[in-house]
């Protein structure tokens, strides 16, 4: 699952409503089946404390693959909590809207927000979609 943060610099990079756009359509058919998986997770088990294992050693698969001498440092965690905000959880959120499991979804964006924040240490929180889109601005000061 960690594959899911393979791309992440790059799609960090040229932060802009059309490549946002365009960038979260490829990451979606890229990686559709893994998010199933991860909103899956919520309904495999009927005992909440097993769901919430899953997330736990997902966020810590993923500080172990990008930790230096077993520890990740400051700037790493906020970019891998920025692409988590910004891809993880927006496209878990559209996935489960394509498969009528927006409950499900949201559920697991939940488990997965609280296993991310404590395992990182961090506060971050999930939007969803449409409202990234809309927080971007197309043109500044009507020039570009």
């Amino acid at each position: 699952m960690t594959e899911l943060f393979d791309d992440y610099e790059i799609l960090l990079q040229k932060f802009k409503k059309s490549e946002y756009i365009k960038n979260m359509d490829i990451y979606r058919k890229k990686y559709e089946e893994q998010l199933k998986t991860l909103i899956d997770a919520v309904s495999d088990v009927n005992d909440p404390d097993a769901s919430k294992d899953k997330y736990i050693e997902f966020s810590k698969q993923i500080c172990k693959k990008y930790s230096f001498l077993n520890r990740l440092g400051k700037l790493k965690k906020q970019d891998l909590s920025l692409f988590m905000i910004y891809f993880i959880f927006p496209a878990m959120l559209l996935t489960g809207k394509d498969n009528n499991c927006d409950e499900r979804a949201k559920e697991a964006c939940d488990r997965l927000l609280k296993a991310w924040n404590d395992t990182l240490g961090v506060n971050i929180d999930y939007v969803d979609y449409n409202n990234i889109l809309a927080g971007f601005n197309d043109k500044m000061f009507g020039i570009f």
